[in-house]
């Protein structure tokens, strides 16, 4: 668990890191937070920004979510009008219900949420629905904080670990598929990562800065790309070198360990586990 103090900071960071990449794809929009989710309000296109926060780092998750105030009848006419589109036949529904502040209505949770889910049964009882908190096929989520009240129905996986910058600089080795996944992986636990590579591998490189659109990287001789991370190391001073190296290679740059935190993030990973990283890099 982070401390209070250090969340705070990498909040901070990931509502910068949000700002900053939709400004750089030229998206209008406004963001508010309350610390510990982030709101954002856009009219671009919904598949565009999906793909943006799919791959900003610090997202585990995101929804598109209704909009609307704290009054009860509200809040169940938006929930009717969703099952309404996505309950068929033999639906087995869910409902969850959270408030984060008391006084923003006299309810409980579980008051709204028997309630409304009572009128679904009732509204769709022709359909055969039926209620099922553990696993149903839709789930209906609302949380009610402050004077809004957020409704959605789906929770989409993005890419989680922590935000870019948060954990200090690093340079990573661009030397093949394994590498790849190492810098990502090292990307992923919040290191602001500068590639070196050469020109055989471009497209790992240029696949790793859709993840960090201001990722610099450096080419350099496939032979020499070893001393050229130690090089940028030293000038950049940073905390840690990513690659994917041989025990025999490494054996040769003793400096690696010496100097630098060498980490391997793909070592001990099963070739299945590697697969996935691996399509989910590229996707």
């Amino acid at each position: 668990m982070k401390s209070s103090p250090v969340r705070k900071g990498m909040f901070r960071t990931l509502s910068d890191n949000i700002y900053a990449i939709f400004i750089n794809k030229k998206i209008e929009m406004k963001m508010n937070t309350d610390n510990a989710h982030f709101y954002i309000e856009t009219y671009s296109d919904n598949e565009q920004v999906k793909g943006i926060l799919s791959k900003i780092f610090g997202i585990s998750s995101y929804s598109q979510v209704y909009d609307t105030d704290n009054k009860l009848d509200n809040i169940k006419n938006t929930i009717i009008k969703i099952a309404d589109e996505l309950i068929t036949d033999n639906t087995a529904f869910g409902l969850s219900v959270k408030k984060s502040n008391k006084g923003s209505i006299q309810y409980s949770s579980q008051e709204i949420a028997k309630e409304i889910g009572k009128e679904i049964l009732e509204r769709f009882e022709n359909k055969k629905i039926r209620v099922d908190l553990d696993n149903p096929d839709i789930r209906i989520y609302a949380e009610i904080r402050d004077n809004h009240t957020y409704i959605y129905s789906d929770k989409i996986r993005a890419a989680g670990g922590l935000p870019a910058g948060s954990e200090g600089s690093g340079i990573s080795i661009i030397n093949g598929k394994e590498s790849l996944i190492s810098a990502w992986l090292m990307m992923r636990r919040g290191v602001k990562t500068t590639a070196i590579t050469c020109q055989e591998w471009t497209d790992y490189a240029e696949i790793l800065r859709q993840w960090d659109y201001k990722m610099d990287v450096i080419y350099e001789e496939p032979d020499k790309l070893i001393e050229k991370s130690l090089q940028i190391a030293k000038e950049m001073n940073v905390d840690s070198i990513s690659a994917h190296i041989d025990l025999d290679t490494l054996k040769k740059y003793p400096e690696l360990f010496q100097k630098f935190g060498y980490i391997s993030p793909t070592l001990g990973l099963t070739d299945d586990l590697m697969d996935r990283y691996y399509t989910m890099i590229i996707s």
